[in-house]
C-alpha cells in the first residue's frame, strides 16, 4: 500500500497511491477531553469535546469579595461530519455557596448506558479551583440530571479531592448493569448500580488510595480463568494493581500487585490475549484462551500472566511474568497490542520511539515517531487485510505500514489529549479523531478513482481541478455529473465521494456570506456572535482545505472571544467602582486591559483593512478607560483613606482639647486640616474625571446612533426589517442603554464626590479655627503679650509710657524708677521700630 497525503498532510511518496487522507473538519480551542460513542444509538458515532481555560476572577460573596479560579467549562457534541448538535457549559453552578463551585473546568468525560432499558448518559467530571471534582450526569441531548461525588453531606454532594482524570462504565459485577469507575489523581471510586432502579448509589461501593504514586491509567477486563464472569479492576499507579469483584463476599476486594523496578511507576497497562489466536483457537502456550496484562513500567514492557491456584476463591491468584522488554534508557509511556506483523504483538511506545514486538518478547520492529509517542492504534485504512499503525504523539499524528512511515500531520501545535480510530460515519472506511490541547481533528480516507477514462471518473477528476482553482460553481456541476454517473454503474461509494465534494464546495460558497456576517456583528460590537461566526467559518475553509483562511478565522475567533469577555470585565469594572469596590474593580479593569491587549497583539499578525484598523482605535480606547478606571479606583482608595485619617485626626484633637492638652491638640487638629485639605484636592480631580468619563459615554453613545442609523437605512432592512438586522440593532439599543446608565450612575457620583470635595474644605477650615483656640493659661498670656508687641498696639502702649515716665521726672518723685521705666520704654519703642522695618 502507498499513501498519498494531501490537504493537512505531508506526502511521503510520489508512486500512484489507493487511497489518500483529508482533514475531514476539525473544531479549535482549549481542549481538555474528548470522547466518541452513539449517543443517539443510529449507527453513527457522535463526538463530545470538553473545552476551557482557567482564569482568575474577582466574585462577590455574602461574606465579601473573593478571587477565585473560574475556568468555565464547555462540552460540545458533534455530528460525524462535525455539524454542531448541542454545545453547554456543564460545570457552571448559580447557587454555589462557595464561588470556587460556581465554574468549572471538564477534567473527564465519558458517555455509556448503565442499564440495558435506558439510553446513554453523559458523565462529565468538573473540576473547580483544580483542587477538587464533582461528576454531573447528563442526557444525550444535554440536560442535566444529577451530580454526585464522593460521599453525601447535609444533603449536598461531597467533592472528591482533586480532578477527575478518568471515567468508566463496566459491568464488574456481571448482573447486566454496568457499575461506574471514578479516577482521581490518588484515589479509585466504584459505585455498583441498583439494576432494579437503575440508579448511582450518591456514596461509592468500593474505594482504593494509591499511597505512594499517582494513578496513571485504569482499565476493566476479565483475564482469569474463573467460571464466574465478573471483571477485574487494573490500575496502574505505583505498581500494577488488581481488584476484583468476589462472588462469594458480594464486595471488591484487592486480588494481586506487582511491581518489576520498586519505586518506578507504571505509566500504561493493556489487555490482549497472547497465548492463543482467537480466531482459530490455536492454542500456543496457554490453554485458558484469557488475555494477559501488557504493562509499561520504567523503561520496561512486560506480560503478567493471572496464576490460578486451583481454588474457587478468585483471591488466591497470583501474578506470574512471562517475560519483559527493555527500552533503556527512556521510560515506556503507552502500550498496546493486537494484530499488526503477525496475528499477535505486543507494542510500546517509549519517547518517540515504537517498538513492535512478538507475543515471546522478541523484537520484530522499531519506528521513529516525530514526537513523544503518547498512543497506539491499528485500522486497516486501505481495505487489503493488514492493518496499519496510527501513532498519537505530542503535536503529531502518524501512520505506519508494517516496514515504514506512510504518513505524518503537519505540526498541530498542541500537546495529544485523547484519540481513536473507528468508522463514525458508516462509510465503511475508519477515521482518525484525535483530541489535542489545541484543538479537534477528525481525519478521514478517501479511495482513489481508477484511472480506467471512464466518463465518471474522468468528470469527478474535473470536478476536483475546478475545486482546487476556486471554481466551485463548475465544481458542483462536474461532480452532480459524476455521481449520476457512478450511481447507474452502481459504484455506491464513488458516489458518496461525490456528494460529500458536492456539499463541501456548497458550504465553501457559504463562507463568505458568513465571514461577512462575522465582520457585520464584530463591527456592531456583539462579539459573541461574532465569535461563533468566526468560528464555523474556519471549519468550513478546514473542510475544503484553506489552512491560510482557516488560520485566518481562528485567530478572529480568538480575538472576538477575548473582545467578549474584556468587554464584559470592564463593564463590571465600571459597576464595581461605583458600588464602592475599588480593589474589584481595579481586579476586573486590569483583567479586561490584558485581555484588550492580547487582542491588538494579535492583530499585529493579520493584514489589516479598515475593519481592522478602526477595531485598533477602538481597543486603544478601551485600554485607556481601563487606565482610568485603575487610576480613578486609586484615587477613591487615597482620598477616603485620607479623609479617614482627618477624622480621626480632627476627633484625637477634640479628646485633647477637652483634657486641656492643648499642644496636643493644636497638633492634631494641623494634621486633620492638612489631610482634609489633600483628601479634598484629589475629590476635585476625581469629581474632573468622572465628568470625561461621562462624556466619553456619550461620545461612544454618539458612535452607536451613527451605527443604528446605518443599519436602519440599508436596503434590506428598509424593504423587509430582516431578522438579522433587527437584532443588531437590538443590541447596539441594548449597548446604549448601558452607556446610558453608566453616565447617569457617573455624573450623580461626580455630584456626590462634589459634595465631598466641599465638606472636606469646610472641615479643613473648622481644623485650622480649632488650631488656633488650642493654647493653655501661659500660652494665650504669652500670645498676649506677642500681641502687644505688635504694631500699632506696641507704639500706642510704649508712648502711654513715656509720657507717664516723663510726668515722673517733671515732678521729681521717684527719680529712679522713672529711669528705669525710660530705659523699658526706648527698648519697647525698638522693638516696635524694628517690626515695623521688617
Amino acid at each position: 500500500m502507498k499513501i498519498i497525503v494531501i490537504v493537512l498532510l505531508l506526502g511521503l511518496s510520489t508512486v500512484k497511491a489507493d487511497i489518500e487522507f483529508h482533514l475531514l473538519w476539525q473544531v479549535p480551542g482549549r481542549l481538555t477531553d474528548i470522547h466518541v460513542s452513539d449517543l443517539n444509538e443510529d449507527g453513527y458515532k457522535e463526538i463530545l469535546l470538553a473545552t476551557g481555560q482557567s482564569y482568575e476572577k474577582m466574585l462577590s460573596t455574602p461574606t465579601g469579595s473573593v478571587t477565585a479560579i473560574i475556568c468555565e467549562g464547555m462540552v460540545s457534541q458533534f455530528k460525524p461530519d462535525g455539524t454542531l448538535i448541542w454545545e453547554k457549559r456543564v460545570c457552571k453552578n448559580d447557587t454555589a455557596q462557595d464561588p470556587c463551585y460556581s465554574d468549572g473546568c471538564v477534567s473527564a468525560i465519558y458517555a455509556d448506558s448503565i442499564c440495558t432499558t435506558t439510553r446513554k448518559l453523559i458523565f462529565v467530571g468538573c473540576c473547580y479551583c483544580g483542587k477538587s471534582s464533582l461528576i454531573r450526569v447528563y442526557d444525550a441531548e444535554g440536560q442535566f440530571i444529577q451530580e454526585f461525588g464522593q460521599g453525601v453531606a447535609a444533603g449536598q454532594p461531597v467533592p472528591f479531592d482533586g480532578c477527575v482524570r478518568k471515567i468508566l462504565a463496566e459491568d464488574i459485577n456481571a448482573d447486566n448493569c454496568k457499575d461506574l469507575i471514578v479516577v482521581t489523581n490518588l484515589e479509585l471510586f466504584v459505585y455498583i448500580t441498583d439494576c432494579q432502579t437503575c440508579t448511582i448509589p450518591a456514596v461509592p461501593t468500593f474505594t482504593a488510595v494509591s499511597t505512594s504514586g499517582t494513578i496513571n491509567d485504569v482499565i476493566v477486563v476479565n483475564f482469569d480463568d474463573s467460571p464466574s464472569p465478573t471483571k477485574e479492576i487494573v490500575v496502574a499507579a505505583d505498581s500494577a494493581t488488581v481488584y476484583t469483584f468476589n462472588p462469594f463476599t458480594g464486595m471488591i476486594q484487592f486480588k494481586w500487585s506487582y511491581d518489576l523496578v520498586p519505586g518506578e511507576p507504571v505509566r500504561a497497562v493493556y489487555a490482549f490475549d497472547l497465548d492463543s489466536d482467537t480466531a482459530a483457537h490455536e492454542i500456543d502456550q496457554d490453554p485458558d484462551l484469557e488475555p494477559e496484562l501488557v504493562v509499561g513500567e520504567s523503561w520496561y514492557i512486560y506480560v503478567l500472566d493471572n496464576m490460578d491456584q486451583g481454588t474457587p476463591d478468585p483471591l488466591d491468584d497470583v501474578p506470574n511474568l512471562k517475560w519483559e522488554y527493555s527500552t533503556s534508557p527512556y521510560n515506556v509511556n503507552t502500550v498496546s497490542a493486537g494484530k499488526f506483523i503477525g496475528p499477535r504483538n505486543v507494542m510500546g511506545g517509549s519517547a518517540s520511539i515504537v517498538y513492535i514486538l512478538d507475543y515471546n518478547g522478541s523484537l520484530l520492529q522499531t519506528f521513529n515517531a516525530p514526537n513523544e509517542v503518547r498512543k497506539l492504534d491499528i485500522a486497516d485504512f486501505d481495505k487489503d487485510g493488514q492493518k496499519e499503525l496510527v501513532v498519537f504523539s505530542n503535536n503529531y499524528i502518524s501512520v505506519f505500514s508494517t516496514t515504514e512511515m506512510v504518513w505524518s500531520s503537519e505540526n498541530l501545535q498542541g500537546n495529544y489529549i485523547d484519540g481513536a480510530v473507528l468508522d463514525i460515519n458508516l462509510n465503511g472506511y475508519p477515521e482518525i479523531v484525535a483530541g489535542y490541547s489545541l484543538g479537534l481533528y477528525t481525519i478521514g480516507v478517501e479511495e482513489l478513482t481508477s484511472m480506467t477514462g471512464s466518463e465518471a471518473d474522468q468528470l469527478y477528476s474535473a470536478g476536483k481541478d475546478f475545486m482546487e482553482k476556486g471554481n466551485l460553481v463548475e465544481a458542483i456541476i462536474h461532480f452532480e455529473q459524476a455521481r449520476a454517473k457512478y450511481e447507474e454503474a452502481g459504484n455506491t461509494f464513488m458516489a458518496i465521494q461525490c456528494q460529500k465534494r458536492i456539499s463541501e464546495c456548497e458550504k465553501f460558497l457559504d463562507t463568505d456570506r458568513v465571514v461577512a456576517a462575522a465582520m457585520e456583528e464584530l463591527r456592531n460590537y456583539s462579539y459573541e456572535e461574532a465569535s461563533y461566526l468566526f468560528g464555523e467559518a474556519a471549519n468550513l475553509y478546514g473542510r475544503v482545505g484553506d489552512k491560510s483562511k482557516m488560520s485566518h478565522m481562528r485567530v478572529l475567533k480568538e480575538a472576538a472571544e477575548k473582545l467578549w469577555q474584556a468587554h464584559a470585565g470592564l463593564e463590571e469594572a465600571h459597576y464595581l467602582l461605583l458600588d464602592n469596590k475599588y480593589t474589584e474593580a481595579s481586579v476586573e479593569a486590569s483583567w479586561a486591559q490584558h485581555s484588550f491587549e492580547d487582542v491588538s497583539t494579535l492583530f499585529l499578525t493579520m493584514s489589516l483593512d479598515s475593519l481592522y484598523e478602526t477595531l485598533k482605535l477602538e481597543i486603544s480606547a478601551r485600554i485607556r478607560e481601563c487606565d482610568e478606571v485603575t487610576e480613578l479606583c486609586s484615587q477613591f482608595a487615597e482620598a477616603e483613606a485620607l479623609k479617614e485619617e482627618a477624622d480621626k485626626y480632627a476627633a484625637d484633637g477634640d479628646l485633647y482639647f477637652s483634657n486641656q492638652q492643648y499642644s496636643e491638640a493644636k497638633h492634631s487638629y494641623e494634621q486633620a486640616k492638612d489631610s482634609y485639605t489633600k483628601a479634598a484636592h484629589i475629590f476635585d480631580e476625581v469629581q474632573i474625571s468622572l465628568g470625561k468619563r461621562a462624556d466619553s459615554f456619550r461620545r461612544d453613545i454618539s458612535d452607536i446612533e451613527g451605527k443604528i442609523k446605518t443599519l436602519e437605512q440599508s436596503d434590506i432592512y428598509e424593504t423587509y426589517e430582516d431578522v438579522q438586522t433587527s437584532q443588531a440593532i437590538l443590541n447596539l439599543e441594548k449597548k446604549k442603554l448601558v452607556y446610558e446608565d453608566l453616565i447617569d450612575e457617573y455624573e450623580d457620583l461626580a455630584e456626590s464626590i462634589g459634595k465631598e470635595a466641599r465638606e472636606c474644605r469646610r472641615y479643613s477650615t473648622n481644623a485650622s479655627n480649632q488650631a488656633g483656640e488650642s493654647y493653655s493659661f501661659s500660652d494665650r498670656f504669652l500670645r498676649y503679650g506677642r500681641d502687644i508687641l505688635q504694631p500699632p498696639t506696641s507704639i500706642a502702649v510704649g508712648l502711654a509710657l513715656l509720657i507717664v515716665t516723663l510726668v515722673g521726672l517733671a515732678a521729681g518723685k521717684g527719680r529712679y524708677v522713672a529711669l528705669v521705666f525710660l530705659v523699658l520704654v526706648l527698648i519697647f519703642l525698638g522693638i516696635s521700630a524694628f517690626q515695623l522695618w521688617q
